[in-house]
């Protein structure tokens, strides 16, 4: 299960505030976020092979 870094009380909070700068003309553009985690018991390089084979970039970043 995959496990969320802002709750969505803190996540309405934070959009809130987002509103308030930019009313304020302190902000013009904002993407509020949030970062998800699940345990992962493989090893790193198979993930990053597996998403690279999905989603090539020219640069292989």
């Amino acid at each position: 299960a995959f496990i969320s870094s802002f709750g969505k009380d803190r996540y309405k909070q934070a959009v809130e505030k987002v509103k308030q700068y930019t009313l304020s003309g302190d902000i013009m553009q904002v993407v509020p976020s949030q970062r998800f985690s699940a345990p992962f018991n493989a090893q790193p390089i198979n993930l990053y092979r597996a998403l690279r084979r999905l989603n090539p970039s020219p640069y292989m970043y």
